[in-house]
């Protein structure tokens, strides 16, 4: 885990502490363009960076979806080479989320199940 931000050009300027997903975690994103199939590349408590090869630069709102879990209402906050930046509220759909991706990074103890 590491600190860091993105701005629109992807460049780092995010505050919350970011997870890194190795590898990638599947989505779907929905938006007024249709259903994409994308990829979780780090989450923050805020927010998140996706790739979709699919999804139009010019969306504005989008819902991510994983796991028949509870969808996640995210503002695109940039867009680069079909990378995707997207800021969200701390909603218990999106905490679950970030724990899910937590759960990953800790490896299981054998014992413990």
């Amino acid at each position: 885990m590491e600190w860091a931000i993105r701005a629109r050009n992807g460049s780092c300027r995010r505050r919350n502490l970011r997870i890194e997903l190795m590898p990638p975690m599947r989505i779907v994103l929905r938006s007024e363009a249709g259903e994409h199939f994308a990829e979780l590349h780090d989450i923050s408590l805020g927010g998140a960076r996706i790739r979709s090869s699919c999804l139009p630069e010019d969306v504005g709102h989008l819902t991510l979806a994983h796991d028949d879990q509870q969808e996640i209402r995210a503002d695109v906050k940039w867009c680069a080479g079909g990378l995707i930046g997207v800021a969200f509220q701390a909603s218990p759909p999106a905490v679950d989320l970030l724990t899910q991706c937590l759960r990953r990074l800790v490896p299981l103890d054998p014992a413990r199940e």
